[in-house]
């Protein structure tokens, strides 16, 4: 008998040793602080996050937080907008508990404590209750429910990492544990493991759905990095080399990456598509940075391993922000490019840490999602709790005014980081910038315009998936058109749209220049842009092509010709201008084409106006008909309060504009050759005549009929009277710009020998150059 009893004690031990062992799968990383809270916030921030709460802007969100954990469950748990709403009640309520505060009566106030227990029982009922079903993963459009069920997951991990974090017992949490250990489970399981026809999910997508679904696994692991399992499928340490592995893939080391590492390159699928995937990742970036110190770790994925830094603390991402800060418009919104919404902007940037990446809105002006609360939240995300809990404040930016992005195909002019300031955005997108097909436009070498707080020449925006090609065409974007079209609109597993250059650009004091380079249809396409003293912008488009086409110059004003809340349009197309203004801001358009534009017209077109709706504006279009070579030669003035005086000057050989504003008489003037030609003082209305042989000259006197500024494209002389401005050894792209009577600046794009005639020596003299160049300065006998 006493032998029986010993086999039996003896066989107990073994089964209970080997089911121990066989609980493996939990993720230990060395040096990991394995306190709770881990994903909004460290327990030493509670106390500087809940002082927070009573900074009116703050407040107002919390208010918000307080508002949705005090609402009912659901009572339906399967479909999309009852889970969601389930995961919002369910974190909201846990960092209502975790901050011990609500709003009430226009207060921060302590929460009671009745009313603490009840949100922490509401809390752990919706994650006693979790649908833990996750659809099956197929080549089809299945997987794209988990965008909803990944968003959901993260909310109510969090709402679980905050109850912890809160002193809620474990013995209380247990079956909110479980249920959220099988969800993930489930996820990975479909998601990093079957195969269909050969394919996982993270080999067949490779876009914001990976990311997302790479993101919620991550920071399933982050949470419940001590959970174990016999099974694979539910161990963290599965996870957790499934997400961090496939987020490096998908972002910077696949043949279809999102962007580039070491180098502003933006993100494929567009300003919208980077945020959207980035409400998953940037609550594990964060989490990462609570949970880890720096570092890089060994994360392995089918067979291959890979060493990558905590993302955190990898410079790759700080860049892929950066180029959020470099391109976001005055009033804190980013372009509308390819699919994105227009009234977007991006402040859960804050759950960076780095103040850098969270600017103000100013976003009075807009006719939806006109508030910082509006922002943080939508049907299927709630981020004000991650967003307070982020505690950062405001700033501004200290990167330069102009920025030229090669990689990412963004040109971007800005007079200055305030919110009034006058931007341009010119998108010239190739490669792996546009390689996306599923969000890419038809809208290479398209620009916007923003001003004096308003957004004035209009990308359309985005509408919603199924209507993009209401909004996405070339006739959409300001463009020109070979015999009315474009490159077509990009559609999945093909971005069908030519590829664009952003090349020779400059930054000076007075003068900012680049170019945007395209081919389509059998067409060569150059558009150049000067930005003149940061007030307006000149656009000189050249256009070559082997056959006889009708070209058309577009620009999609926001304003509709006899328009009232819409904005308002004006023709005047005997002066060759069109005028469009909206909340009291105007852009002027001045618009000629080589011997003179064949006719003008208008069209209407839209624009998206909230989600799934639109809105009317006027387009204005400058033809030129029945040519291979010709050119348009435009003026792009926004203003407030006085207009500027903008006339064509007539001659045989130039396109010129004259502009008067703001003491200064400018002329701009294009030619389709390369000879020396003179512009004679009796057309200008200047004291001298002008000759040159560039392509493309801009040049500026003052009141005082002092010269200002000069640029010549492509030239070796510009001559005023019988003076030599500038001449040249070889042909090159100059400036030279007269700042005040002691500091003169300059560019010049390649070696060359350069005299330049001045009046007297400058006592400071800037000059950017790209490779070695000879100066002479020439003085006036």
């Amino acid at each position: 008998m006493l032998r029986n009893i010993t086999s039996l004690l003896i066989l107990l031990i073994l089964f209970t040793t080997n089911h121990s062992i066989s609980q493996t799968g939990s993720w230990n990383p060395a040096g990991a602080n394995l306190s709770f809270p881990r994903t909004l916030l460290k327990s030493a921030e509670i106390s500087n996050v809940s002082a927070s709460l009573t900074t009116p802007h703050i407040k107002y969100l919390f208010e918000g937080v307080y508002n949705v954990a005090s609402s009912a469950i659901p009572t339906g748990n399967s479909t999309t907008s009852d889970r969601m709403a389930r995961g919002h009640i369910a974190k909201n309520s846990a960092f209502t508990v975790l901050m011990e505060k609500k709003v009430s009566g226009g207060s921060v106030v302590d929460l009671p404590v009745t009313e603490r227990n009840e949100l922490i029982t509401k809390a752990i009922s919706i994650l006693d209750n979790i649908n833990t079903s996750v659809e099956a993963f197929g080549l089809t459009s299945d997987y794209e429910q988990w965008q909803w069920r990944t968003k959901e997951m993260i909310d109510l991990l969090s709402a679980y990492d905050l109850l912890k974090g809160a002193g809620v017992p474990d013995g209380l949490l247990t079956s909110a544990k479980s249920r959220l250990q099988t969800f993930a489970g489930n996820l990975y399981k479909e998601a990093a493991v079957k195969l269909v026809f050969g394919f996982t999910f993270f080999g067949y997508v490779k876009n914001n759905h990976a990311l997302m679904a790479a993101a919620a696994l991550g920071f399933a692991a982050v949470v419940l990095n001590d959970a174990t399992s016999s099974d694979a499928n539910y161990q963290p340490v599965n996870w957790i080399n499934a997400s961090i592995w496939n987020l490096d893939n998908v972002l910077w080391r696949d043949d279809e990456r999102q962007s580039e590492p070491g180098v502003v390159a933006g993100y494929a699928e567009g300003p919208h598509y980077f945020r959207y995937a980035f409400l998953n990742c940037l609550p594990l970036i964060k989490a990462l940075g609570n949970f880890l110190p720096d570092g890089s770790y060994s994360f392995s994925y089918r067979g291959n391993t890979r060493t990558i830094r905590n993302p955190f603390y990898d410079p790759n991402y700080n860049i892929l922000y950066d180029w959020m800060v470099k391109i976001k418009m005055p009033d804190g919104r980013y372009p509308a490019l390819e699919d994105s919404f227009i009234n977007e902007a991006f402040p859960e940037l804050a759950l960076t840490g780095k103040t850098k990446y969270h600017w103000p809105l100013y976003i009075e002006n807009i006719s939806a999602s006109n508030s910082l609360s509006e922002q943080l939240r939508s049907s299927s995300t709630d981020m004000r709790a991650n967003y307070i809990a982020a505690n950062l404040p405001f700033t501004q930016t200290n990167e330069k005014p102009f920025q030229a992005l090669p990689e990412a195909g963004s040109l971007v002019f800005r007079s200055s980081w305030d919110s009034l300031a006058t931007f341009m955005h010119i998108l010239a997108e190739y490669g792996n910038a546009k390689s996306t097909g599923g969000h890419n436009h038809a809208d290479v070498t398209s620009f916007i315009i923003h001003s004096h707080g308003q957004l004035l020449v209009l990308d359309p925006g985005y509408v919603k998936y199924g209507r993009r090609g209401e909004v996405g065409n070339a006739t959409n974007h300001n463009m020109i058109l070979v015999d009315g079209a474009g490159p077509p609109i990009g559609v999945p597993g093909n971005p069908n749209d030519a590829d664009g250059f952003i090349e020779n650009t400059f930054d000076t004091g007075m003068l900012d220049y680049g170019e945007a380079r395209t081919n389509y249809l059998g067409t060569n396409i150059i558009r150049k842009a000067l930005f003149i003293r940061d007030k307006y912008f000149i656009l000189y488009d050249f256009i070559n092509s082997t056959s006889a086409h009708n070209f058309t110059w577009q620009l999609h004003g926001y304003g509709l010709e006899g328009g009232t809340t819409e904005g308002e349009f004006v023709s005047n197309f005997i002066d060759h201008q069109g005028k469009w203004t909206k909340n009291g801001a105007t852009l002027l358009a001045h618009v000629t084409a080589h011997g003179g534009a064949s006719n003008y017209t208008t069209s209407v077109n839209k624009h998206e106006f909230t989600y799934d709706s639109t809105e009317n504006h006027t387009v204005m279009l400058v033809h030129k008909n029945s040519v291979s070579s010709t050119h348009f030669l435009s003026v792009l003035f926004p203003y407030k309060v006085t207009s500027p005086t903008i006339t064509t000057l007539s001659h045989s050989d130039f396109s010129i504009l004259k502009t008067q504003s703001d003491n200064f008489t400018d002329v701009v003037a294009a030619k389709q050759d390369m000879s020396i030609k003179t512009i004679a003082s009796s057309v200008t209305g200047l004291n001298k005549d002008l000759s040159t042989n560039a392509l493309y000259s801009f040049f500026s006197v003052d009141n005082t009929n002092t010269v200002r500024q000069i640029f010549v494209d492509s030239s070796t002389v510009l001559r005023y009277g019988t003076d030599d401005l500038f001449t040249s050894s070889k042909r090159i792209d100059f400036t030279f710009q007269r700042i005040d009577s002691a500091n003169h600046a300059g560019y010049a794009s390649a070696a060359s020998t350069v005299i330049i005639l001045i009046d007297r020596a400058p006592s400071n003299l800037s000059v950017i150059i790209l490779s070695l160049i000879h100066i002479i300065l020439s003085k006036r006998s």
